[in-house]
């Protein structure tokens, strides 16, 4: 990762403005620049151009997070440097319009017979990051690969990056909640029951319910959090 005081697209004409970019690789020949100004102070224009990629696109950090255990997919790359950095593999896909694209791509590589990790998907805390969540969820279900929804992993807060700088020791805990239901969830696929990568009603179901219950939890923890901290304040 670095740093760019005075940059510009390679492919920019002369004329554009040069903005200081922090500048994250995403592979050997493609990486992503933003612009690390103050957003209150910018023009539409400018708010335009804040996150500009450069060469053909890439998922951060995929190599690694595909050879380990769990893998947890969220939309920006600084939200996946924050699970990084509390020591856990995270992907970045970009965008939620990505979704469907990316839940593709490790079906077709379960077809092609390479193991995948248990996937937690945490996109943002907001309508389309909790839609796109349950449509990756469910296409990778009926795939037969373990996968879960993290739906409560970033409350109150939008992402995985402000849940860092708010409480990192609090988010860190609750990561480990969502790890522990995904060993769980992975120990329900039942391969051997399996026909053309499709789980049987039962699984889909014991899934679906364990999941429910977990996030139920995780919301109750959560609200008497809250009422502890409102009743210090």
């Amino acid at each position: 990762i670095g740093y760019d005081v005075k940059w510009r697209h390679p492919k920019a004409s002369e004329k554009a403005p040069y903005t200081p970019r922090l500048i994250i690789p995403t592979s050997k020949y493609s990486y992503l620049a933003i612009d690390v100004r103050d957003r209150s102070k910018m023009n539409e224009v400018e708010l335009g151009y804040v996150k500009m990629k450069v060469g053909s696109m890439r998922y951060l950090n995929l190599e690694v997070a595909l050879k380990q255990e769990n893998m947890i997919v969220v939309e920006g790359e600084i939200d996946a440097l924050s699970f990084i950095e509390l020591g856990y593999e995270a992907v970045a896909i970009g965008s939620t319009s990505m979704t469907e694209r990316f839940a593709k791509m490790l079906i077709k590589m379960q077809q092609e017979r390479q193991e995948i990790p248990t996937i937690i998907w945490a996109l943002d805390n907001d309508g389309a990051g909790r839609e796109k969540n349950k449509q990756g969820n469910e296409m990778l279900l009926e795939a037969g690969i373990a996968s879960i929804e993290a739906t409560y992993i970033y409350l109150p807060h939008k992402d995985a990056n402000e849940c860092l700088c708010s409480n990192r020791i609090e988010f860190a805990e609750e990561i480990r909640s969502y790890i522990n239901l995904a060993k769980m969830e992975r120990s329900k696929i039942d391969f051997k029951g399996c026909l053309n990568g499709q789980m049987s009603k039962d699984t889909k179901e014991d899934v679906g319910t364990s999941q429910t219950g977990v996030q139920t939890l995780t919301e109750a923890n959560l609200i008497g959090g809250l009422d502890s901290s409102k009743e210090e304040n």
